[in-house]
């Protein structure tokens, strides 16, 4: 992957070595977790599936990793790559980023908004990548399916690895060791812990943001979204303690420390929304509002898709952070081993034999596991669902002017001056792709109300079923404006930007005076409309002044109506 990135150019552009080239580093991290994930999965299918074929947990593995594989190569296309290749972002862009994505009153603790902002970017990189969600539960659920399924130590593999341990240690002249896979207590009673440690955690949130004393219209915008974002913190902080547990199994640490954090974060997690959905009912905990009553976290936390940020983080931050633990653990123990074997040396004992748990305890821990597992995989298909849907649609309806001018800002991309020929291209895609349809809808629905005023006008149920409509209509095409392309010529841009907001508000007034028979509001509201038509008027002749060609095939034919908006 790394000698693919550095040839193809996709990281390098026309350099030899790409600029932001840790991100090359990433990979080869990436890569050793995804091997060491692989054949640890095949090792405890090998000793612990009771079967007589290891085909059905073998091919689990794979398909398993295959998911968990796309999920990485559509994070590196998107994103990864563009890292590599030197994009970086820009503070002051990002904070203006985070205002306009999370807006309402309210401040965050004065430590927090640089944190904020770049977790958000870690962050929302993923939130585009449909695939990580499932990826990230199948990366624990698959070693917890194996492990609670298989009958432990007598499975294929047991026999095997039995025969080769006994034949290393009798030519060296030991005992045979106990072979038995761990009971899957090890990982299981962790993530219990690990769940408390995560309630706790929120609760020291919640006290600490209290002991701020937001006042009631101050709880909003960036005040919100650092309760969400410590609370996320403190879900991966019990995730952590799991794992950091779960890693002293005698064995398969990794595979204990993945379902340990990946259980802990599903148990922080609702005890997350338990808590956020009863803010209010604990005088000392309350955050965002102060009297009881059961608000679902959901809804309280729906601004800027903010608690589809925290699930989705949640998710994904379970097996990085067993990975992060497991590897430390991994270099410790090799650091403390040569201390290890001498302390053996000194006081050698001998193997004590593995003893599996009681059958009803273990098909206890089996059945919270398997509930668990079903659960994060539901989370995780309302997530890749919705973040399908979002991917389905089109540019138009997520490339909005406020977007477009957002993105430049975190990115610190500056305007840079376009050549005419490349200019006039533009602008041509614009007009041509619905730009056309727009203006010439809005000049027409004007000039069939201009048709309908009299000196002598009077609201009548005649002019009001003639009349509303067509303010309901400019109205509707003014607010394709925040939704549609930006007009890439700024005066265009600037008359058409007017258009809509003038629409809006006019169109608005324009129905309400006529169904209140309200005859000097209609006509202060019709004249709102004509100078919004003026705008729409305007900011054709600009287009049409750039694309400087009567005979142009865009000017000819129907218009083409552009992709509806899901406002």
């Amino acid at each position: 992957m790394v000698s693919g990135s550095l040839l193809n150019g996709q990281s390098t552009g026309d350099l030899w070595l790409p600029r932001g080239w840790w991100a090359l580093a990433v990979v080869v991290v990436a890569a050793t977790g995804y091997v060491c994930w692989t054949t640890q999965c095949a090792r405890l299918a090998a000793v612990s599936w009771p079967g007589r074929s290891l085909g059905p947990p073998l091919t689990l593995c794979l398909v398993a990793g295959g998911l968990v594989l796309a999920a990485w190569f559509s994070w590196w296309d998107f994103f990864g790559g563009t890292l590599a290749h030197g994009v970086g972002f820009d503070t002051a862009g990002l904070r203006q980023g985070v205002v306009n994505w999370f807006p309402g009153e309210g401040e965050a603790h004065p430590g927090a908004p640089m944190v904020m902002v770049w977790t958000l970017v870690a962050l929302a990189t993923t939130m585009q990548i449909p695939l990580v969600p499932v990826a990230a539960v199948v990366a624990w659920a698959v070693p917890f399916v194996l492990w609670a399924a298989g009958r432990t130590g007598t499975g294929r593999g047991r026999a095997v690895a039995d025969r080769r341990a006994a034949a290393d240690h009798a030519s060296r002249g030991g005992a045979k060791p106990a072979r038995l896979v761990p009971s899957l207590r090890w990982a299981v009673w962790p993530a219990l812990g690990g769940g408390a440690v995560a309630a706790l955690g929120i609760v020291g949130v919640q006290a600490s943001l209290h002991a701020l004393h937001a006042a009631a219209d101050q709880r909003g915008g960036p005040f919100a979204l650092g309760y969400a974002l410590w609370t996320l913190a403190a879900v991966v902080l019990g995730s952590a303690a799991a794992a950091v547990v779960a890693v002293l199994a005698p064995g398969f640490r990794l595979q204990a420390a993945l379902i340990a954090s990946g259980l802990a974060a599903l148990l922080g997690l609702g005890g997350a929304v338990a808590l956020v959905s009863a803010d209010g009912c604990f005088p000392a905990l309350t955050v965002l509002h102060d009297g009881c009553g059961w608000r679902p976290a959901w809804r309280q936390l729906e601004g800027g898709h903010t608690f589809r940020l925290v699930v989705q983080g949640v998710l994904l931050l379970a097996p990085v952070t067993a990975m992060l633990v497991t590897a430390v653990a991994a270099l410790v123990r090799r650091a403390l081993h040569p201390l290890r074997a001498r302390r053996a040396r000194r006081a050698p004992r001998a193997a004590a034999a593995g003893r599996p748990s009681g059958r009803a305890r273990a098909a206890a821990t089996s059945a919270f596991g398997g509930f668990a597992v079903a659960v994060a995989l539901a989370t995780a298909a309302v997530l890749v669902i919705g973040d399908a849907h979002a991917q389905l649609r089109t540019q138009a309806q997520t490339v909005t002017p406020a977007y477009q001018a957002s993105l430049q800002r975190v990115l610190g991309m500056p305007d840079l001056p376009v050549p005419a020929r490349m200019r006039r291209r533009q602008v041509h895609a614009w007009y041509r792709l619905g730009g056309r349809y727009l203006l010439d809808r809005a000049i027409a629905y004007d000039d069939a109300l201009q048709t309908l005023l009299t000196p002598d006008m009077r609201i009548t149920p005649e002019l009001t079923a003639r009349m509303r409509p067509l303010c309901v209509d400019l109205q509707i095409i003014g607010s394709w404006e925040p939704y549609y392309f930006r007009v890439p010529d700024p005066a265009a841009q600037d008359s058409w930007h007017q258009f809509g907001v003038t629409a809006v508000s006019e169109g608005r007034r324009c129905a309400q005076a006529l169904d209140r028979a309200d005859l000097k509001a209609l006509i202060s509201a019709v004249t709102g409309l004509t100078l919004a038509a003026y705008y729409a008027t305007d900011a054709s002749v600009q287009v049409k002044a750039v694309i400087d060609d009567p005979l142009d095939s865009v000017f000819t034919g129907p218009p083409v109506q552009p992709a509806q908006p899901r406002l």
